[in-house]
């Protein structure tokens, strides 16, 4: 008789292992020892940098050193500019040209060419006002006191006055006043505006009296609201043309108003105050001394 036991086939051990162990048992999710299972896409090393992300950082830097390149071009440009700016302002045989009034000239002025771009409105705005003055004071004696003359209306001296303030008055203004921001506007010194503020602010004085054309001094002399009125009576043709007068004194004094307002603001705008103007005029009575 056969053993049992000895019937039997023994088994492999390599054979179970198939199914507990490493190798292929790794195929069915197994054993550690096995090959991850692949997705089709590849994971990028532990560290490393996408490939966008750094062609990204490349086209932003290459953006901001072209934007600085341009910007020191436009910046070495600007400064070119302003030092032709002040050869042209600084050269004598420029200032020398009368070029003013246009068909008899006797100053040089070039508010383009003289005037830096900031101060070229404000200085501008000064220039109509002070042509504005000489349009009044014309159009006072022309058209007013000369035809109140005319009809018995209005007494020499008082025409006489008339002619005072076009004559004297028109180059006074732009002695005393324009030319003063005119120079302020060039070299922005506190104290040459200190003195257009002075003189400006006489003239402002001076419109004011001319629109109003109060009934003293020289009662008839300008065409103000005032004359106006007490002269449509006498006569209304006369009447009329004073009528007419006072309302363009009128917007002298808005517009030269409105000048002053403009020149306190560039002039603060500037950083500049009062009290440095008044230390410029010391130092200019000290140098003076």
């Amino acid at each position: 008789m056969l053993n049992s036991t000895s019937s039997l086939p023994i088994q492999n051990s390599t054979t179970s292992g198939a199914w507990n162990s490493g190798g292929t048992a790794g195929a069915w999710g197994g054993g550690g020892g096995g090959a991850a299972p692949s997705n089709g896409y590849d994971r990028p090393a532990s560290g490393a940098v996408p490939a966008i992300a750094t062609a990204g950082t490349t086209d932003s830097r290459k953006k901001e050193a072209d934007l600085n390149r341009r910007e020191a071009e436009l910046n070495k440009r600007e400064a070119e500019l302003r030092r032709l700016e002040l050869e042209i302002r600084n050269n004598p045989a420029m200032k020398s040209i009368k070029n003013w009034p246009k068909y008899c000239a006797v100053v040089h002025h070039d508010i383009a060419g003289e005037i830096p771009a900031e101060n070229q409105g404000m200085v501008k705005t000064a220039y109509y006002a002070f042509l504005g003055f000489i349009f009044c004071a014309f159009y006072n004696i022309a058209f007013g006191t000369s035809a109140g003359l005319i009809e018995g209306k209005v007494g020499i001296g008082n025409w006489l006055w008339s002619a005072l303030f076009l004559v004297a008055g028109v180059p006074g203004a732009f002695i005393l006043w324009y030319m003063r921001l005119y120079n302020a506007a060039i070299k922005d010194g506190a104290f040459k505006y200190a003195v257009f503020f002075i003189f400006f602010l006489g003239y402002l004085i001076f419109v004011g009296w001319a629109a109003v054309g109060p009934p003293i001094l020289a009662k008839w002399s300008l065409t103000g609201w005032w004359a106006a009125i007490n002269m449509i009576d006498k006569s209304d043709a006369v009447g009329i043309l004073y009528f007419i007068g006072a309302a363009f004194w009128s917007l002298e004094f808005v517009w030269s108003f409105w000048t002053l307002k403009n020149v306190y603001t560039a002039f603060r705008g500037g950083g500049m105050s009062m009290t440095q103007a008044r230390n410029e005029a010391a130092r200019r009575a000290a140098g003076a001394v």
